[in-house]
């Protein structure tokens, strides 16, 4: 007896494994670029990127501690964390720099703005992260896909509160300097550069239309935010509903039973007639190479039927 690997798929998740290593790659370029952009490169703004990859790593390192694998799974939560753990670190050195924007020093504006942030910041997290706990009960062959899923998330936002609450005050303290006089530290507060100034006045007055317009009209506001509830709702019976998506992989498989005592000869003409007939479909007869492979994959399926 001999095994011949005709069947294999695990190129399937070596390919999807790859992609979504590259996209949290570009993911993670284009916050911290974006970040950057509306921030500029001013003292602080820096530790906002910096902040990310943090808080990733530390979220893999509790994935490790709990006994998780870098598997599809994880890597698609920590992509869709990619975007939530800059947010306590952004609320943090905003707030921090409004206080010295109001006068402050250094260090009792450190503690001012931390002070004033750190319940809403904690709260906000701690907020998200329990519409993903219930994940985390989920039993049987679910529990296998939702479990690791929720774990990530979990830990990529428990961790961005902890860099929040400890590096971004801690990096923001190790950047005071004197001026030249010699007068008292100052920090360089954060200021958008003028590539994206006019950007964020124009979101601030656009901002600023429907914040009034929904004052003006609580009906109307209500009203359509009822009516966009009940399309989404409508459009949920739309979208089909599936334990997994089904994957393309590029190959035909037939599977077949014939009736016990049937001979081997006559199962051999079967799987010809199969193959000569799925050959000769012209829906796959310009993939001539796929049309070999799914012959033996055929053909093997047939003799473990038999």
């Amino acid at each position: 007896m001999r095994f011949i690997r005709i069947y294999d798929q695990g190129h399937l998740v070596d390919a999807v494994a790859t992609d979504l290593q590259r996209n949290l790659f570009i993911g993670g370029v284009l916050a911290i670029a974006a970040m950057l952009f509306v921030l500029g490169m001013g003292s602080g703004a820096w530790l906002l990127g910096l902040s990310i990859p943090t808080s990733l790593l530390l979220g893999i390192a509790g994935l490790y501690a709990a006994g998780q694998s870098l598997n599809l799974m994880t890597l698609g939560a920590i992509t869709v964390a990619l975007g939530l753990v800059a947010d306590d670190a952004i609320i943090v050195l905003e707030s921090i720099c409004h206080r010295w924007e109001a006068g402050d020093a250094p260090w009792p504006g450190i503690m001012r703005g931390l002070r004033d942030i750190a319940a809403p910041d904690i709260i906000a997290t701690l907020t998200t992260v329990l519409v993903f706990l219930p994940l985390l009960f989920t039993g049987g062959l679910a529990g296998l896909f939702f479990v690791p899923f929720a774990l990530a998330m979990v830990f990529c936002l428990l961790a961005s509160l902890l860099v929040s609450l400890t590096l971004i005050p801690l990096g923001l303290s190790l950047l005071r300097r004197r001026n030249v006089s010699g007068e008292r530290s100052q920090i360089a507060v954060p200021t958008p550069p003028r590539s994206s100034a006019a950007l964020l006045r124009g979101l601030r007055a656009q901002n600023r239309k429907v914040f009034n317009y929904v004052l003006l009209q609580p009906r109307v506001s209500l009203g359509s935010c009822a009516i966009l509830l009940a399309l989404s709702i409508a459009a949920m019976s739309l979208a089909s509903v599936n334990f997994l998506p089904l994957p393309n992989e590029g190959v035909l498989l037939e599977s077949f039973t014939l009736p016990p005592g049937t001979a081997l000869l006559d199962t051999q003409a079967t799987i010809n007639s199969i193959i000569a007939r799925v050959n000769g479909d012209p829906a796959v007869a310009h993939k001539p190479g796929q049309n070999r492979l799914g012959s033996r994959k055929r053909l093997y399926r047939a003799r473990l039927c038999r």
